[in-house]
């Protein structure tokens, strides 16, 4: 942070072109965001896939809900989603941008603007023109000039605890999903176990119908045959009582 900028280098070209880059810098911001509510990155990623795919572009507003679902609602939205549709612009027109495109965005961000779900950013102020460290969750920034012993020992305090917190968060997250695709496993084969009955019992119900009708047409004879017998026996009896008027 002390030293000036110095002529672009090979070796450092992709790290001053991440500091500068308005892409990298909202996506930073907003990983800081998500780290205050308590929200890994992977949880948005997950929210956007159920959205779209990875090659296809999110617009503001799904982009926006997504958040609203994890219970993020922040004032500078519409900045932060700017910034992120620079990055690869898929049309002149709308605001959009890719699933993945924001994965390449975060490797860049971890890798030179701050540590994910840490709340010390640093990166260029692009009017000004020079480095500076923001604590994006309280506020606080401190331009390159400005910057003592006592910002640096605050920042690497603050960032090691915002790691521990964030690897427990992801851990956390990581039991949760996998814990959920266990139920969905669990279900789908309770499902597909519950379909294959249905269909052994309609399958032995098919094999099994003859002796089914079968059993029905003894059973109907049966009745045939008693109601048969008994009216016979009616009508000897009748018969009988006729014959006897006669004899007398």
């Amino acid at each position: 942070l002390s030293r000036q900028f110095s002529p672009r280098q090979a070796s450092t070209k992709e790290r001053e072109d991440a500091l500068a880059s308005p892409s990298i810098i909202a996506y930073a911001l907003l990983d800081s965001k998500l780290a205050h509510k308590g929200i890994t990155p992977d949880e948005l990623f997950d929210r956007l896939s159920c959205r779209t795919s990875s090659s296809q572009a999110i617009g503001a507003t799904s982009f926006q809900a997504a958040l609203l679902s994890l219970g993020l609602r922040t004032k500078s939205f519409d900045s932060i989603f700017d910034g992120l549709a620079e990055y690869n612009p898929v049309s002149p027109i709308e605001r959009s941008v890719r699933v993945e495109d924001l994965h390449e965005m975060r490797l860049l961000a971890n890798s030179h603007i701050g540590k994910e779900g840490c709340r010390w950013k640093m990166y260029v102020d692009m009017i000004h023109r020079q480095q500076l460290l923001h604590d994006v969750w309280d506020g606080t920034i401190v331009n390159q000039k400005e910057v003592k012993r006592k910002h640096f020992r605050k920042a690497a305090e603050d960032q090691l605890l915002d790691c521990r917190m964030h690897e427990a968060r992801q851990r956390f997250y990581e039991e949760k999903r996998a814990a959920h695709l266990r139920m969905l496993r669990k279900y789908a084969a309770i499902s597909i176990q519950s379909m294959f009955w249905q269909w052994s019992a309609r399958r032995d119900m098919e094999k099994n119908r003859w002796k089914i009708e079968r059993r029905k047409l003894v059973e109907t004879r049966k009745l045939q045959l008693r109601a048969a017998v008994l009216i016979q026996h009616r009508f000897k009896k009748l018969r009988a009582r006729i014959n006897t008027k006669r004899s007398h």
